[in-house]
């Protein structure tokens, strides 16, 4: 009985182990037919080790130094303070062993010295557009003791071949200066040519005198500010918001002004301000209202105001840049380095002026009490006659019959008053009428507003007509009518003064030029439109501190304009920067060096010239 019990538990046994070794033969082969079938996705994650490093030079170094090679990446650069400068995407093998300079294609920015940042990501990108983070780091620059020029070298690229690729760099190191220089003034020539018009350091003690250091002899004349040690850069004035300013003569190469950029350090906590202003009516003005920048450009007449985001009354230093590029009609706004504000101000092709060549101001505002102009256009080019447009309920004339037209007339259809140009209309519309209303202009911060105006006609009949008016809300007011312009063939009346008040409670002008004539060789027409009046919103002295005031006579790059601001926020003044962005190919470049110890000025150093080439690549 025993052995046929135990026979029955080695049977019970045997066939459980049976049983087990069956199901796991089942699952062996599924799982082969299922991996055959059905193979598992390949491991996309990328391991891979990168390095970043700063050359001395400046330039942000990234190594592979483990792992995976990288095919598809991307590289984002930040500043500091997270504002994206740029990414890119690249799609090259990046292996083990193998260097890569990041910012190219992105920035110029150059980490000049241990307060210089940017922030840097890269992630690699996998089959299916999924990003993996493979490097993340903020990069600084070196110690500025680390930064050796060559052997009496002033001016070195930053690659030292001198192409279109690199930064140029003007040192201090070698200069032997016969005083003991507290700051450096920088004064960069291209191709024998200041690229600024206008160099203001205030780095000498000085109660009547603003050097300037551009080449161009444009001292100012100091009234009433007071001159200190503790500028942002060596010394600086500070303006008591009543009756401080500092003139300056008019700077521009021409009547004209096609491009600029203005910058300098500011420090006030007041609400409202001019900081710098060459005529507002007619040229520009850059101050304070209501904490903001407010960088106003003016063209025939036509001011245009943009404003900042950012504040900067908060009493402490901040490095303010504004420009104007004709070329595209844009201006900007620049506030410690960074893009504040950019808009389409004037169509493209517009200069700011009207070759009145005024001297300019330094902290002076405007006076409240005195009338100036708000606008005026002798009507010589189209940007002001696009600003008219036909009025359809005013204009009684089909166009298809009576062929009348509105545009600038040129000499040989009737003499202008003044310049080439006047403005008017002609047709076969009698007895129907055509109408052309302006665009509104802002007259809301001016009282006592007088609008003038001359018009003339040419062999125009006793039965033509017109009038020049201004909508007052409820109907059309004439400046001038004459509905008897009888002149006869061939002649042309001389131009004939009309002018005009406008009531205080109207904000926007609208004006309107009305006619009729009976044939298409007859004209109407106006010149020298002028409108002036007393202003209510008057901006005041500039009250707090101003250093470092320069006007460019060229749009400079974003790069540049963050440059500047590294290379003088920490109040430093042994190192100036040129990016790349600034440089072309053939041009001559130098850097003249004057030491200053707030009393006086050294010799001026002229730095060896590098000619710039180009980048073969590689």
């Amino acid at each position: 009985m025993r052995r046929e019990k135990q026979f029955k538990k080695n049977y019970a046994v045997t066939e459980i182990i049976g049983g087990i070794l069956l199901v796991a033969v089942a699952v062996v082969a599924f799982s082969a037919i299922y991996f055959y079938l059905y193979p598992p996705p390949p491991d996309t994650d990328i391991l891979a080790s990168i390095e970043g490093s700063v050359t001395m030079q400046g330039d942000i170094v990234l190594e592979h130094v483990a792992g995976d090679p990288l095919t598809n990446y991307r590289v984002i650069v930040k500043y500091p303070n997270g504002s994206l400068i740029g990414t890119k995407d690249v799609e090259e093998e990046w292996r083990f062993g193998e260097k890569i300079y990041p910012l190219e294609d992105i920035t110029s920015i150059k980490l000049i010295d241990e307060t210089t940042m940017l922030s840097l990501s890269v992630y690699s990108i996998d089959r299916d557009n999924e990003m993996d983070l493979v490097f993340e780091g903020t990069l600084q620059g070196h110690a500025k003791t680390t930064l050796p020029p060559t052997e009496d070298t002033i001016l070195i690229s930053s690659l030292r071949t001198d192409t279109t690729d690199e930064d140029l760099l003007c040192f201090n190191y070698s200069i032997e200066a016969l005083i003991n220089p507290l700051t450096n003034i920088y004064s960069w020539i291209v191709d024998n040519n200041s690229i600024t018009d206008l160099l203001y350091s205030f780095d000498t003690n000085s109660f009547d005198l603003a050097k300037d250091y551009s080449s161009n002899n444009l001292h100012g004349d100091v009234y009433g500010p007071t001159w200190t040690a503790d500028g942002k850069v060596g010394g600086g004035y500070i303006f008591d918001g009543d009756d401080d300013y500092i003139s300056i003569p008019y700077c521009f190469q021409g009547d004209y002004i096609g491009t600029i950029t203005i910058e300098t350090w500011i420090k006030t906590s007041s609400e409202s301000g001019c900081i710098a202003r060459y005529d507002k009516d007619k040229y520009w003005d850059l101050s304070i209202k209501n904490g903001k920048i407010q960088w106003s450009t003016t063209i025939d007449g036509n001011t245009v105001e943009l404003n900042s985001v950012s504040d900067v009354n908060d009493d402490k230093w901040h490095l303010v840049a504004v420009n104007y590029d004709y070329s595209t009609g844009f201006a900007g706004i620049y506030i410690d380095g960074l893009l504040d504000s950019n808009e389409l101000v004037h169509n493209p092709g517009s200069i700011l002026g009207d070759a009145t060549n005024p001297n300019g101001h330094i902290g002076l505002g405007f006076d409240v009490s005195s009338s100036g102009t708000i606008f005026s256009t002798s009507f010589e080019s189209q940007s002001e006659v696009d600003k008219w447009s036909e009025n359809d309920y005013r204009t009684t004339a089909y166009y298809y019959w009576d062929e009348y037209i509105f545009e600038i007339l040129p000499s040989d259809s009737i003499t202008p008053r003044t310049g080439s140009y006047s403005i008017g209309g002609s047709g076969d519309c009698d007895p129907r009428y055509a109408a052309y209303d302006r665009e509104g202009i802002d007259i809301s911060n001016y009282n006592d507003v007088k609008v003038s105006v001359w018009y003339s006609y040419k062999n125009t009949e006793y039965y033509d007509e017109l009038g020049f008016y201004y909508w007052d809300g409820d109907d059309w007011v004439p400046i001038f009518e004459d509905f008897t312009p009888e002149i006869g063939e061939g002649n042309q009346l001389d131009w004939t003064y009309a002018e005009a008040e406008i009531p205080d409670s109207i904000d926007n002008l609208i004006l309107e030029f009305w006619w009729s004539t009976s044939h298409a060789r007859e004209y109407v027409a106006i010149d020298d439109l002028e409108i002036t009046g007393t202003s209510i919103l008057s901006v005041s002295n500039f009250s707090g501190l101003i250093d470092e005031f320069k006007i460019y006579n060229r749009i400079l790059s974003d790069e540049q304009i963050y440059q500047n601001y590294l290379c003088s926020k920490n109040g430093f003044s042994d190192i100036s920067v040129i990016v790349s962005d600034e440089t072309s190919v053939g041009q001559y470049w130098k850097c003249n060096i004057t030491p200053n110890d707030s009393i006086q000025d050294d010799n001026i150093f002229v730095s060896n010239i590098l000619k710039i080439k180009d980048y073969g690549g590689g």
